[in-house]
């Protein structure tokens, strides 16, 4: 956990995680994805690629 002052909403000792994702629309991307493919569990490495895409794209992966 970092404890420091943030300028800008980043923390200067850890810049590489300007980013946030939150768990909620993790979760989010993975049911639209299963959803999309009859309910069906993703693989991992389709949970990886959705949840990618999303935090890129800032949109979900299209269907197949």
């Amino acid at each position: 956990m970092l404890q420091e002052d943030s300028i800008g909403g980043v923390a200067p000792s850890a810049p590489q995680y300007a980013y946030l994702l939150e768990v909620g629309i993790a979760r989010e991307v993975l049911d639209v994805g299963s959803a999309g493919h009859g309910g069906a569990q993703p693989t991992l490495e389709q949970a990886v690629e959705a949840v990618l895409h999303y935090a890129t794209h800032d949109a979900y992966l299209p269907d197949d």
